[in-house]
């Protein structure tokens, strides 16, 4: 788990939770020193039902973005990720998280110099700058060559119909 800002905390278990399961969470934060001469003003108490499975499965090597829903794959894409041989430009391995998601979205690396390019269905899933996208430039590398700068790139149809369906919290494999 960690903090993501002031008041959002992120955690994940080991293993996913089923679909419709309840989970119930308390911090007893009241009196805890956080630092800086703060303290927690009060417990929190959290319960929630999971919903629907949605998982997105990415492979580098393979260049391709699998969907499944409730366990059934129901969608196979082809994608560009992050040019390997650029460290720098890597699609980072590992389970992210769906953070937020943006009709419109304007990306800006001054290491890479470029600056507000324009992305379309732009589906946070890092807080290192990494994004399933819309990529129209990259089509014909789709499903062949990773060339993005980190980001996973969908045809404008893919990533519109990712966009759609994920929600925050959906996991991201690759």
């Amino acid at each position: 788990w960690a903090w993501l800002d002031d008041t959002t905390v992120h955690w994940r278990p080991k293993a996913y939770f089923a679909p419709a399961t309840r989970v119930s969470v308390t911090a007893k934060l009241y009196g805890l020193a956080m630092g800086g001469g703060a303290f927690g003003r009060e417990d929190i108490t959290s319960t929630f039902t999971v919903g629907r499975s949605y998982v997105l499965r990415g492979d580098t090597r393979t260049h391709r973005l699998l969907v499944y829903a409730n366990g059934i794959q129901v969608a196979d894409y082809p994608a560009s990720y992050g040019l390997d041989s650029d460290p720098g430009r890597a699609t980072h391995s590992g389970t992210h998280v769906v953070m937020s998601k943006s009709p419109v979205f304007y990306m800006s690396n001054p290491r890479y110099h470029y600056k507000n390019v324009e992305a379309r269905w732009a589906v946070r899933m890092s807080d290192n700058g990494e994004f399933i996208h819309s990529a129209p430039w990259s089509v014909a590398q789709q499903g062949r060559t990773n060339v993005s700068h980190g980001c996973i790139n969908l045809s404008p149809a893919n990533a519109q119909a990712v966009f759609n369906e994920v929600l925050p919290g959906d996991p991201v494999e690759v």
